[in-house]
């Protein structure tokens, strides 16, 4: 009997480390959202729209919600690849700069055995920067 997998399970999870990641209020569970969250493909990138995953109700909103980081799950790893993810993430983290929470957001992909790792930086503010480690995969 053949067995079907209809959904892929892919987990994102923070990483313990110095410096904490302490942006008041409840920021880190948005930044959590932003990347973790799959982004509706645009029509160029995923003809059918039955593929392009994210929120329908993205379709009526000026900034989609999440990241296209699912779009890598069959990527092959690369120095182009890891542009990619680091383009991804910090397209889904923009809205913290358009809407004044941050003052820039800057992040780095690397690999780390089968993982994404990303290394989030986010200026508030006030100057302060913060920093944020998390795996993707």
């Amino acid at each position: 009997m053949a067995s079907v997998t209809i959904f892929q399970r892919i987990e994102g999870q923070w990483v313990e480390g110095p410096p904490a990641f302490s942006l008041t209020g409840n920021l880190n569970r948005l930044v959590f959202i932003s990347l973790f969250s799959d982004r509706r493909a645009e029509a160029e990138e995923m003809p059918n729209p039955l593929e392009r995953r994210g929120w329908w109700a993205d379709t009526y909103r000026k900034r989609p919600l999440g990241s296209r980081l699912w779009m890598l799950d069959r990527a092959k790893w690369g120095q182009e690849t890891l542009i990619q993810a680091q383009e991804f993430a910090e397209e889904a983290l923009q809205w913290l700069v358009d809407e004044g929470a941050a003052q820039a957001v800057r992040v780095e992909a690397e690999r780390q055995n089968d993982l994404l790792a990303l290394r989030v930086e986010i200026t508030r503010p006030d100057g302060q920067t913060e920093t944020l480690k998390a795996l993707w995969g």
